[in-house]
Order: C-alpha cells, then structure tokens, then sequence
C-alpha cells in the first residue's frame, strides 16, 4: 500500500512537471521552476510532501547535481525522483542544502588554491619579477 501510495504521489508530481514545461522538452528549466514555484500550485504540492522551500535557486541547483546531469535543465524524472528522495523530515532537506554549499565552498578553495600555486610557480620562473 505505502508502495502505490508513493506510485501515485509521483505520478502526481510528473503530471505537474509536465504542465510546467512549457515548450515540451521533457526538462524543467531553472526558471521555469522559479516560475512556477511562485505560482503557489507547485509550492503546496511539495510542502504537503514535507519540501518546504525557502530558496528555489539553490533547491533547483541541489537538484541537478545530485541529477549529475551537466546542462543547464533538468529532465522531468530527475526532477521528480529528487524531490522523492528529499521529501519528507526537513532536517534531510537541511542536510542535502548544507552538502550541496560545503562541494560549491570546497570547488572554490580548489580553484583558489590552484590559481595560487600557478602565480607561485610563475614567480619562480621569473626571479626578477
């Protein structure tokens, strides 16, 4: 029963996304999403699942990488199967957002720390400066 109560709660949700893409693609853009969690519909829908969102940049953003998919929509079921798995207790919620801003701070330390080893290596390439 909790399986085809979780089947048809999803099914729900597809048909949403469905009526949210508007130019029948198959994905969800940013800003479609943006759009349509303003409108209200989208917004109970997720909060009866426990999604309360507060940011939906950064909600929209954790799930295209937790979709690993590297343009900048996002398929219909990845959008759904993300919500599935971040309903419920918010404090996962919580937890996937703070995961999600600890990759983006660590990818910018990366970047920072190589961008300073390469200005090292070049002032040790040229001595007189």
């Amino acid at each position: 029963e909790h399986r085809r109560k979780e089947l048809r709660e999803s099914q729900r949700l597809r048909e949403l996304c469905e009526s949210m893409d508007i130019n029948g693609n198959g994905t969800i853009e940013r800003d479609e999403f943006i759009v349509n969690i303003q409108n209200g519909k989208l917004r109970a829908h997720l909060e009866v699942w426990g999604l309360h969102i507060t940011d939906a940049k950064l909600f929209y953003e954790m799930l295209r990488t937790s979709a690993d998919d590297v343009c900048d929509a996002l398929h219909i079921s990845d959008f759904v199967a993300g919500c599935m798995r971040l309903r419920g207790a918010a404090s996962i919620l919580d937890v996937q957002m703070v995961m999600h801003c600890m990759k983006t701070q660590n990818d910018r330390l990366i970047q920072f720390f190589l961008s300073g080893e390469y200005r090292f290596n070049q002032l040790g390439n040229n001595p007189t400066g």
